[in-house]
């Protein structure tokens, strides 16, 4: 079994060194990734978000208690 592992790591490495030298030899697409911008969170929204989330956890723990 551990032969077999090996032999299949081995033969993924050789395999993709002979691609990168060949098949894909051109350069890499320039990599552009947009990300939205960051904004703080309403206090008012979070301390809402947070009350009911505890409220669901009470109320959910309670039936089971």
């Amino acid at each position: 079994m551990l032969a077999m592992y090996a032999l299949g790591i081995v033969t993924a490495v050789v395999v993709a060194f002979i691609l990168k030298k060949t098949l894909l030899k051109s350069p890499p697409p320039p990599y552009v990734m947009e990300l939205p911008p960051y904004r703080l969170p309403n206090a008012r929204n979070v301390m809402r978000n947070m009350l009911t989330r505890a409220w669901m956890f009470v109320r959910r723990a309670g039936t089971v208690i």
